[in-house]
């Protein structure tokens, strides 16, 4: 039978005769630059001077599926098909000079809703934006506003089918690295999380500026980096796991204002690239081999001396247009052919006086203008479907599997079926025949996902006075229980027949498990610790005091660093935090399980601060209240040192340890004492006699020279000035008596002697 398909298959080419290709229509419709447009609905590039854009750089345009114009945008500003502002349509978060500043695409399962992704100018955020197409009788409405996804990324947007043939990957690309970002787009929006990819060069300088692409096979990405690296890159794209991967180097040559328009012919074969200044534009083969291979391909196709080179825009009359800075667009005609023959003209499209394409052309998505393919049914074991929506002007279509232990891996039909011999990720190429005579090839991945594997176990028995917990797994993105809840897992009270549906990505599984009463004794559960209250960054052992003689044992220890414990009596359980702390003990044995929580069984005190001691002379004060002191020296503890104060007796290294009201310690500063007698400096000589004292003391003081300002503090411990008086133009020796009033303790004499001052202890007893 196959091989009469495949004549029948062959009959069908030779027998074709030529006629026109078919293009995606929802492209048909393009406003750019400074009121700059182009309509495709004839089938031929008519200019239009209708539009609304006023920008430098990156627009986006859409139309329905017949080619009628819905809105455009420049990022900034949405216009709906009147060419007048969308209902709350402004102040999007694109740039007037953004490179890709926009990109619109219909939410996929959903022709009424469009995203409009945005990137800001030169450095700024990844947004999106919601077109409801339905509203304001039916020229649509912005229902969300720039939704932040993520900051910090250049002016470079592109997107890329997914290789369901469906769903799209959103690509930007990081400041300042050589990271790229990969969001899925799909029928529930647009993911929050991205896939990370490293490779190439890291846009430096103004390096954010130009152009991204994708293959429209999905395949292969492209870049352009402006100064100061004037260089185009290419990757390879995974478009099953949004990795971009392989990055080299094609050089810009001659540039010398950057590198900046990119895009890929119909087939992918050939990389097209734009220069701004000098205005060229060049050719590489794709498919040449090594990078080496590749760079070496490189072909000049065109040069001006007049005008830009910007944008490049693949079209839906299958050739590639170029944004020429003024009121001129060029085209090539046959992007798929080698080199020159690719048929380039220069300013094919002309505009009217005052209207100017600039540098940018609509951003679309890199297949929007092929026939797409989609596939269906990806688990294992199913019948995966095989379909192409569109075959308007196609002949035939031939779907080659690469799945060496399956059967029907060829199919000469538009739409096809093939059951895969394994789970596993296999390649698929579609050839497209087209009534011009043209092929199309595809080359793409499809992922068969291995049915997810559900065990609740066999049909058991439990105690009639306890419960029965069923575990599904955790590893699941979804579960459905017989009464409809959605965890992981399920409490069973009663005798029955349970069962659990679980769901991996779009494959699902389900098990059953019947479940008998019996009369049995399980444990009962009791638990103590070695403590219940200590301080943090301290460890408690467990011990289980349960009854029945349980044989399994799980704890769980929520805000330890140890959360779960399988042993019977867990010892060392830290907790590095402070708080009330439960802790649930679940022990089982033959005839079932209890569990035991009990709230807030674990206190973990916060430690102090850390203390701050001060030094006068020999004495050191520590600042901080606190319930206990016990000071150190050279890191053992001074017998008796147990007050907030202590006078050093010797040279050495000192510090202290403070406990407050819960026995929690925390320890100061170290500091140094080197023994300085201060009592003389240089000639200046101060006494206190006698010392120590009942209050009643002299001060002797005695210099060379006459005195001009003399002062004398006396201070506690606290630093509180007791005793303090003054004297102008004293003779160079001086004695006073005091008659303090003070309680008895350590005191400081402070005396400040024109720009010197004097320290002594005085001692009350």
């Amino acid at each position: 039978m196959k091989i009469l398909y495949k004549i029948a298959f062959l009959f069908i080419l030779l027998s074709v005769s030529i006629s026109s290709s078919f293009a995606q229509k929802e492209g048909n419709i393009w406003y750019f630059g400074t009121g700059a447009g182009i309509d495709f609905n004839t089938g031929a590039a008519v200019a239009l001077n209708n539009g609304q854009t006023a920008t430098g750089e990156g627009v986006a345009s859409v139309c329905d599926a017949i080619g009628n114009l819905l809105f455009y945008t420049d990022g900034i500003t949405v216009w709906n098909n009147n060419h007048l502002l969308m209902t709350n349509g402004n102040g999007l978060g694109g740039g007037f000079s953004s490179t890709q500043s926009a990109l619109i695409i219909p939410m996929p399962g959903n022709a009424n809703l469009y995203y409009v992704f945005t990137v800001g100018q030169d450095i700024g955020d990844f947004r999106y934006s919601i077109v409801d197409i339905t509203l304001s009788g039916g020229l649509g409405s912005v229902t969300v506003k720039n939704s932040l996804v993520t900051t910090s990324v250049v002016e470079k947007l592109c997107a890329v089918r997914h290789s369901n043939g469906t769903d799209y990957w959103i690509v930007v690309h990081n400041d300042n690295n050589n990271e790229f970002d990969s969001y899925l787009f799909n029928s529930a929006g647009l993911s929050t999380t991205a896939v990370q990819s490293f490779s190439g060069t890291a846009p430096t300088g103004t390096g954010y500026i130009g152009y991204l692409k994708g293959s429209p096979d999905g395949t292969k990405l492209a870049t352009a980096l402006w100064n100061p690296q004037n260089i185009f890159e290419l990757y390879d794209f995974d478009a099953s796991t949004g990795i971009v991967s392989n990055g080299f180097v094609l050089p810009a040559h001659s540039a010398t204002s950057g590198a900046y328009g990119l895009e890929f012919s119909p087939n992918g074969n050939f990389l097209y690239c734009t220069l701004i200044t000098p205005a060229e534009m060049r050719q590489y083969n794709v498919n040449a081999g090594s990078p080496a291979l590749i760079a070496a391909s490189e072909i000049l196709i065109h040069t001006s001396a007049n005008n830009f080179n910007g944008a490049l825009q693949r079209a839906p009359d299958e050739k590639i247009y170029l944004a020429e800075g003024a009121e001129f667009v060029g085209v090539i005609n046959n992007p798929d052919a080698p080199g020159l023959s690719c048929n380039f003209v220069d300013s094919a499209i002309t505009f009217n006086s005052g209207i100017s394409c600039q540098l940018g052309l609509p951003n679309y998505p890199s297949d929007y203008f092929s026939n797409t393919f989609s596939f269906s049914n990806l688990c294992f074991g199913d019948t995966t479907l095989f379909t192409i929506p569109n075959t308007t002007n196609m002949i035939a279509a031939m779907w080659q599997i690469d799945d060496p232990a399956g059967i029907n891996d060829t199919l000469y039909t538009f739409n096809g079926s093939h059951v895969f011999s394994a789970p596993g990720t296999f390649n698929v190429q579609l050839i497209k025949y087209f009534f011009s005579s043209s092929i199309d090839t595809i080359n793409f991945t499809v992922t068969i996902q291995a049915i997810p594997s559900v065990n609740l176990g066999n049909d058991t028995s439990f105690c009639d006075n306890l419960v029965f917990n069923l575990n599904a797994g955790g590893n699941f993105s979804s579960y459905m229980w017989q009464d409809g809840s959605t965890d992981s897992t399920f409490t069973a009270t009663i005798a029955g027949t349970y069962w659990v549906t679980v769901t991996n990505g779009n494959c699902a599984a389900t098990d059953s498990i019947v479940l008998s009463t019996i009369l049995c004794n399980s444990p009962i559960i009791a638990f103590s610790s070695s403590d219940t209250s200590q301080c943090e960054k301290t460890c408690i052992d467990f011990f289980d005091l349960s009854t029945n003689n349980p044989t399994s044992w799980q704890w769980f220890f929520p805000g330890a660093d140890s959360l779960t414990s399988t042993q019977q009596n867990p010892a060392g359980i830290c907790y590095n935090n402070y708080g009330s702390f439960d802790v649930t003990l679940i022990a089982c044995n033959i005839a079932g399980c209890d569990t035991l929580v009990i709230q807030n069984f674990i206190s973990i005190f916060q430690s102090p601060p850390s203390p701050t001691i001060i030094q006068n002379l020999d004495t050191l004060i520590c600042t901080t209240i606190a319930s206990g002191y016990q000071w150190y020296l050279n890191n053992v503890a001074i017998a008796g040192a147990t007050q907030s104060t202590y006078v050093a007796t010797q040279q050495g290294l000192y510090y202290v340890i403070i406990t407050d009201s819960n026995s929690c310690n925390s320890a100061s500063n170290s500091i140094t004492i080197n023994g300085i007698d201060q009592s003389a400096i240089g000639n200046w000589q101060l006494a206190i006699k006698p010392n120590p004292n009942d209050g009643t003391f002299q001060i002797e003081f005695n210099s060379n020279s006459q005195i001009v300002n003399l002062r004398f503090q006396i201070i506690n411990l606290l630093g509180e000035i007791v005793f303090e008086k003054d004297f102008e133009n004293m003779s160079g020796k001086f004695a006073h008596q005091i008659n303090l009033r003070q309680p008895k303790g350590i005191y400081f004499l402070k005396v400040m002697c024109d720009e010197k001052i004097f320290t002594q202890k005085i001692i009350l007893r």
